[in-house]
């Protein structure tokens, strides 16, 4: 639930900090009676722009000398909206037991009757591992989150709930701190925070900043040995939140509270935490000798050792400590003997091995976001990394979580919060800003244009600062080939269907972080560069510079035309291009070059020149754009929209030349082997079709940095109700350089953990699922990994299995051994090179089969040897398509579907509050009763929980139990519709369904040899008045009839293969319709109108219905900023999505849309999607490319011309394309119009396929065309 108050959300996620309850009365409350008064006050009329409204809370905290604490939290909020429903349908609160517990205590609905609900918080409740700190690759189960869900809440509603939160272990012993918001994104009526205090320990901070000037009023109280401290907020507006702003809880009215004297003290406090973990041992001695031989200088020796921790040490976290867990770093012996840590671990350790090398350090915590509150002295910081002691007092910052910077300290953690921690202690201090000339890239190119139009050029590419961090480390996680496809797309965006000749990439070792990262590519554009017509010949002049640096990603949301907030960039930095054109004598001279209008203000830099040197015939580029800030104060933004605006303009000018009038190599595949099997062995011992054993075994070698970061985690998703899963065993062996002999290092029990499946605390009734987490100890590049995986299945749908003999790394030995008793029908398929391999392939032997009985069984093997590794390609079919695959199933689908319709009728009984709701609909038209039904189970039912078939079937709930709990995932959702549309007499069909395969040779194959999870939807099916309608699949604001399953395949439950297809009016198009009428200065008036029908049609219409009307206001802005920063609207923008097809238009005008210079006139038409159609595709593949989705739409331009521009020199082009498998179009067509108008339509209509290698330059080439300004581009003449 979206909350107000962030000091758990804030502080807890990042460090981890406090956790949940024991049960007890409640021993603050609300003025309910003044609550009741309150709540008919609060209405739509005098909120307009809220989706619900805090109308009262009571925060009472009471802490004692030893900082112990306990907070009651009484709270009301008013639901306004269907947004504001959905939001506050769950309570989501989080901490970590290791500092205390949380829990809500009491939860009730106050009814528009005056009636109040009481919420069963036992039953509805749920306490789980947080697996959001997965993501950061830490593994602690003592971060937890409480989240009860609240059923029946209805708009109109206010919801009152009471948690209780205890720490039960200050983070800094014996002190308090804490922090609240008194603005939020909803209006506040009334808000207290009382703080009962010891005298022994009272607050010596307190401050509110930030403040809405008389909405808060503070009092102070003694009572005996205690100071009551109280806070009363009222009536506070609400805030909009601004893309790229500041962190809001940095930005809004605030509270910070301290009983911590001075940052010192917190220093001192880190430092005492950390000393006693910082002992070191002689083999870290002994690496620190090693690391730093022969070097003197400091700096050299300060980057060798950081290197090793950097490089060495990867990134992850247990938590094993007990005096300050989320603080507390490892004993620096663990971290280096295991070879892993966190932040705290790895900052300690470098520490320490500093301090070996004679360099005095100090580990440091630092705010990896915006900067700190520095008046109030507080312990919350979620990062850690080291400071080495300069001469003159200062520090050399490190971050050693980084393992590709080549700044110790990365520029984006510039301008952050940093605090020393040093035994005589050390004050907050802020890391220095990095300048835009320390984060350049820098591109330097030679290019040559023929007398085709044909290019090459050979660009060499500096990356520094930024743009070598972030480069670096996507590179370093790629393979050359990889590296290689990068640079393909890059190049497309650089000249139409460019192709990379050759590319160096320095240093060949991205961990290398000495070297300067360095690109030399050579490029290759076979197609006209310039658009031409007779004489007339025009260029866009091609640049790297839009499409590479970190500067193209940092302004991309500057879309309202003000702001209340800062706009944080974060990252100054910047790109500088000069490029030099050798023009071929058969493009004549230049007609017009175009002038820029520079800009230059301190934070926005911005130069653009192109010169022609009639002797040498070359044109000459030089550009430079750099951002000099991290943020853009709102004054200053207003100073960024006119520059982006000029940037725009400039941007839209060519080159035009006056020509004579005419007519209209292969480099060697790379590949990085981050791991090989040695050998994957899966043993599989059926019982029966619905229990059996795997044993999976497995030994691969580690080979670069790459593999040791993806394959030092052993990650294995089960649910216990019907898996059981162990790892046998798992250890490293590593060569001993000194003696010769292997180390080998045994798995130990607290580096194995048990996390929740991230839907479980919003689904208690469900099973919980569990996900086993096992790392790996001493991993390092050579190590060699063993495990043994064992998983007990129980009671399943059935069995079948799929596996594949070949992937993106080598392997030397693969078997699939499945012994099944003679009774059992195992439906077997080996397919050598796929299922869509030709018959020349697939007579190969890659895969070896042998069966044999074997007491009373059956066992069959499949052994594959020496795998050749397959290009890493995005965007393939699924592996069994075409790479050696073995399948097998006991399954049937006549006998699935009847076991599931079975199941799912059995429970589709409605009970007594079922019966209840059904009267209501029995008294409707029966023209009503269907939409009725289905927007009211939408409304009620919160979808939450596994997938309906990752439960066992008995796991199913009856209608009543959904409907009174208000969640379920879709199998329930499915019950509770069927019974209610089956006491209507509407006879609903219960249809599985998927959205994947669509393309028909892969889902026929799927259709041979079933798998439980092909059909992984349930959807319900009713014919009413003729008309069909699809069910359980959209929301409320889905049109009936509509289905975002269109055209997928379906399970009937006689077993039969279906499609499913809507009424043609309800199938997905998007219809766009454009007039863009040109003035003579240049100036476009801009008209769109978008008809939206089928599964389309939903987003737009909860989109537009649940806009309140300043975002709807904000939301405008941006799309007009996202057609042009130049853009102003005419008039009103228009939705229409109380009707079908849903209707957008709107109309604007675009400054400069044209560029005028001498005589000419030249612009580009809009083209919508179609120009994307094709887009980021490589130079070539070596597996197939899977299109697994259909896309289709069509886009009309009208082109009114200017009235004095009337000569028409070029026009786009036109083009028709039919995809390999003959199914699918995309067609350009322009026509000239009686009245002088001229219309351009664009279609797409591309269907599911698979393209084969052999083909896939055929679309190599027909994504030259589209991409080519020949399709856009327009020249006129007075």
């Amino acid at each position: 639930m979206r909350k107000l108050k962030l000091y758990l959300v804030l502080w807890i996620v990042c460090l981890g900090l406090v956790q949940a309850l024991r049960a007890e009365p409640v021993p603050i409350s609300l003025d309910l009676d003044q609550l009741k008064k309150t709540i008919p006050t609060i209405t739509s009329d005098r909120y307009p722009d809220a989706d619900d409204v805090l109308v009262d809370d009571y925060l009472h905290t009471k802490y004692q000398a030893d900082g112990t604490s306990i907070t009651y939290d009484d709270q009301a909020f008013k639901i306004l909206t269907e947004k504001g429903r959905k939001a506050n349908r769950t309570i989501t609160l989080w901490f970590n037991q290791s500092y205390g517990s949380a829990k809500v205590l009491l939860a009730e609905i106050y009814k528009g009757d005056g009636k109040v609900v009481k919420v069963d918080v036992e039953k509805l409740s749920q306490v789980m591992v947080d697996r959001s700190q997965m993501s950061s690759n830490i593994f602690d189960p003592n971060h937890k989150n409480w989240t009860t869900t609240i059923p029946d809440l209805e708009v109109g509603d206010t919801l009152r709930f009471v948690t209780c939160h205890e720490t039960t272990k200050p983070r800094v012993p014996n002190t308090f701190s804490d922090y609240h918001t008194f603005e939020g994104t909803m209006p506040i009526v009334r808000y207290k925070i009382e703080i009962d205090a010891p005298k022994a320990l009272p607050l010596k901070h307190h401050i509110l900043k930030d403040e809405v000037e008389g909405t808060v009023a503070f009092s102070q109280k003694e009572s005996g040995d205690r100071i009551v401290y109280q806070w009363i907020a009222q009536n506070v507006p609400q805030m909009f939140p601004e893309a790229d702003m500041p962190a809001r809880y940095t930005v809004v009215q605030r509270l910070l509270v301290s009983t911590i004297a001075s940052w010192n003290d917190v220093s001192t406090w880190y430092w005492n935490l950390c000393l006693p973990r910082m002992k070191t041992t002689d083999a870290m001695k002994a690496k620190v000798d090693e690391l730093t031989k022969g070097l003197t200088n400091r700096d050299e020796i300060i980057r060798a050792v950081f290197r090793f921790v950097s490089q060495e040490i990867r990134y992850m976290g247990i938590t094993v400590e007990k005096e300050a867990p989320g603080y507390e770093p490892h004993d620096v012996e663990l971290t280096f003997n295991n070879r892993h840590g966190v932040c705290r671990d790895k900052a300690a350790l470098l520490v320490a091995m500093l301090k070996l090398a004679n360099i005095e350090a100090f580990p440091v915590l630092i705010h990896a976001g915006p900067l700190k509150d520095s008046e109030i002295p507080q312990p919350y910081f979620n990062h850690a990394v080291t400071a080495a002691l300069n001469s003159d007092g200062t520090y050399m910052l490190m971050d050693s979580t980084d393992e590709n910077t080549k700044q110790l300290f990365p520029s984006y953690l510039a301008n952050k919060s940093f605090l020393v921690a040093r035994p005589q202690g050390e004050t907050l201090k802020t890391t220095p800003f990095s300048p835009a000339k320390d984060n350049m890239l820098t591109i330097e190119a030679k290019a040559e244009i023929h007398a085709d139009g044909s290019l090459d050029v050979t660009a060499d590419i500096a990356f520094d600062g930024i743009n070598d961090n972030s480069y670096r480390g996507a590179f370093a996680n790629r393979t050359p080939q990889q590296q290689r496809q990068f640079f393909e797309r890059v190049a497309k965006h650089i000249a139409p269907g460019a192709i990379v000749k050759s590319l160096v990439l320095t240093p060949k070792d991205m961990l290398d972080t000495e070297t300067m990262l360095k690109a030399t590519i050579q490029l290759h554009a076979d197609t006209n560069l310039f658009v031409a017509r007779g004489e007339n010949a025009i260029l866009t002049i091609p640049q790297f510079g839009s499409s590479l640096g970190i500067i193209n990603f940092v302004l991309g949301n500057a879309g309202l035309e003000k702001r209340k907030y800062p706009f944080c960039n974060d990252i100054a930095c910047g790109v500088r291009e000069s490029i030099e054109f050798k023009l071929d004598p058969a493009w004549g001279k230049p007609v017009v070059l175009p002038s820029y209008q520079d800009i230059s203000d301190g934070q926005v830099k911005w130069t653009k020149s192109l010169d022609f040197n009639p002797n040498s015939r070359t044109l000459e580029l030089k550009s430079e754009f750099a951002i000099n800030t991290v943020q853009f104060m709102p004054d200053q933004y207003l100073a960024l929209k006119s520059h982006l605006k000029t940037i725009e303009v400039n941007n839209r000018k060519k080159a035009i030349f006056s020509r004579e009038a005419t007519s209209d190599p292969e480099t060697a595949d790379q590949a990085e082997i981050d791991i090989e099997f040695i050998s994957d062995d899966l043993h599989i011992e059926l019982s029966d079709e619905f229990n059996w054993t795997e044993t999976k075994t497995v030994k691969m070698r580690i080979l670069t940095y790459n593999g040791k970061k993806m394959y030092s985690e052993i990650k294995e998703s089960y649910n216990p109700i019907w898996e059981d899963v162990k790892l046998d065993y798992a250890r490293v062996t590593n060569p001993d350089k000194a003696t010769g002999k292997s180390i080998v290092k045994e798995i130990s029990k607290e580096e194995i953990n048990l996390m929740d499946a991230g839907w479980v605390a919003s689904a208690p009734r469900y099973p919980a699922g569990k996900t086993l987490v096992a790392s790996l100890p001493g991993v390092e590049i050579g190590s060699e990994i063993e495990y043994k995986l064992i998983r007990v299945v129980k009671n399943y749908h059935f069995f079948s299995c799929n596996r594949n003999f070949r992937g993106v790394y080598p392997i030397a030995k693969r078997t699939l051994t499945i012994s099944s008793p003679l009774h059992i029908k195992l439906q077997t398929a080996v397919f050598q090179n796929g299922y869509l391999a030709s018959d020349l392939t697939a007579h190969e032997n890659n895969i070896i089969e042998s069966v044999k009985p074997d007491n009373g069984r059956n066992v069959w093997t499949w052994t594959s040897v020496n795998q050749r590794m397959i290009a890493k390609e995005r965007s393939c079919p699924p592996a069994p398509a075409f790479l050696p695959s073995v399948q097998t199933t006991t399954g049937n689908w006549a006998t699935h579907a009847a076991k599931i319709a079975l199941a799912l009728k059995s429970k589709a009984v409605p009970g007594p509050e079922t019966k209840k709701l059904i009267e209501t609909f029995k008294a409707l038209p029966r023209s009503e009763q269907v939409k009725a039904v289905r927007d009211t189970v939408a409304k009620s039912i919160r979808t939450a929980g596994p997938n309906f078939l990752n439960l066992p079937l008995d796991c199913l709930t009856e209608p009543d139990v959904t409907l009174k709990e208000g969640y379920g995932h879709a199998g329930d959702a499915a019950i509770l519709l069927y019974a209610i549309l089956s006491e209507l007499g509407l006879q609903p069909e219960f249809i599985l369904a998927t959205t994947s395969p669509r393309y028909n040779k892969i889902l026929q194959n799927a259709i041979n040899t079933p798998s439980y999870t092909l059909y992984d939807a349930v959807l319900v099916r009713v014919v009413d008045d003729g008309k069909t309608i699809w069910l359980n699949d959209q929301n409320h604001y889905a049109q009936l009839g509509t289905t975002r399953f269109e055209d997928c395949p379906a399970l009937l439950m006689n077993g039969k293969s279906d499609t499913i297809k809507p009424d043609q009016d309800r199938k997905d198009e998007t219809h766009t319709l454009v007039t863009l009428e040109i003035k003579d200065d240049a100036t476009a008036i801009l008209t769109e109108r978008e008809l939206v029908s089928g599964s389309s049609f939903t987003g737009f219409k909860q989109l537009y219905d649940e806009i309140t009307p300043e975002e709807r206001r904000r939301h405008i802005q941006e799309i007009i900023a996202g057609i042009s920063q130049n853009a102003t609207l005419i008039g009103e923008f228009t939705t229409k999505f109380d009707q079908y097809p849903g209707e957008r238009s709107f109309a604007c005008q675009i400054k400069d849309y044209g560029v005028i210079d001498k005589d000419f006139m030249y612009f580009n038409i809009l083209t919508g999607r179609f120009t994307r159609a094709l887009s980021s595709l490589t130079d070539k593949r070596k597996n197939p490319l899977y299109w697994s989705w259909p896309v289709r739409n069509r886009y009309e331009a009208r082109l009114v011309l200017p009235p004095s521009y009337k000569n028409v020199l070029i026009l786009p082009e036109v083009l028709e394309w039919t995809q390999p498998s003959g199914d699918g179009t995309l067609s350009a067509k322009v026509t000239r119009q009686d009245n002088g108008d001229i219309l351009f339509t664009y279609e797409v209509n591309l269907k599911p396929d698979v393209i084969q290698p052999e083909q896939y330059q055929e679309l190599v080439e027909i994504a030259k065309r589209l991409t080519h300004p020949a399709m856009r581009t327009i020249l006129l003449k007075k």
